[in-house]
């Protein structure tokens, strides 16, 4: 059994992954999207948009939280069977350049098709919040994905620019494990732990004036060794313990 704290003076949520690093899924519909195959970078690129983003209205943290705000993309079927081994997102104008990654407040792909290994729900593979850098793994360990697994990427936008932006695209680049690579790499699987995970409900909750910790036990249903964990933890959160 494991035990996962946070301490904070605000409403927090907080999640801890194994490999990628995901976060909360609920959310509406999105533009378009295009999944390509790129077999000389070994990558499969996913590009979502083009979005128009007006700047926050005020809308602090707490606000944020609020899952009607998320974006869902169309469902897009896997293409093959493989492992990725990270990913690097992009998020750009409507010319092509980048943007500043701090418009998402946060990020993450689920598979339709998989569970989580701690609660009975969709499994994220991918995923981050606005601080998170790209996540690039040894090529030693890849998480696996079937040919026809179903995959919808969730974000929500964060403008505190104070000026809109129009026709914004999203790209995720997943990083391929080469098919013939020798010796073949340890397969690991991610998952994600939340201090207040209700299925089917908010993870919002309130906290009392001046500090306060709550504290998750879980247990994991297999064995195994955890490889990596990170956390995502919104603003006035202290610290997160595993």
């Amino acid at each position: 059994m494991a035990e996962l704290s946070s301490t904070m003076n605000v409403s927090l949520a907080t999640y801890v992954a194994l490999a990628l690093a995901p976060c909360a899924v609920l959310a509406q519909n999105a533009p378009r999207y295009a999944l390509s195959v790129d077999s000389t970078h070994r990558e499969i690129m996913i590009t979502l948009g083009p979005y128009d983003i007006p700047p926050d209205a005020g809308m602090d943290d707490a606000m944020a939280m609020m899952p009607t705000a998320d974006v869902l993309s169309p469902i897009m079927t896997w293409p093959m069977r493989t492992a990725i081994h990270g990913y690097r997102l992009t998020v750009e104008d409507s010319a092509g350049h980048p943007l500043s990654r701090r418009l998402l407040h946060h990020y993450g792909i689920i598979d339709l098709d998989r569970r989580e290994l701690v609660y009975p729900a969709l499994q994220n593979l991918v995923g981050g919040g606005a601080e998170t850098d790209d996540v690039v793994l040894p090529r030693t360990v890849g998480v696996p994905l079937e040919a026809g697994d179903r995959l919808a990427v969730y974000f929500m936008w964060k403008n505190h620019s104070g000026r809109a932006f129009h026709g914004v695209s999203l790209r995720f680049h997943l990083l391929l494990v080469d098919g013939n690579q020798l010796p073949r790499p340890t397969l690991v699987m991610p998952f994600w732990v939340d201090v207040n995970f209700h299925a089917g409900a908010s993870d919002a909750y309130d906290v009392p004036p001046g500090g306060s910790t709550r504290t998750y036990a879980f247990t994991l249903p297999v064995s195994g060794h955890l490889l990596a964990a990170s956390a995502h933890i919104p603003s006035y959160g202290s610290c997160v313990e595993l």
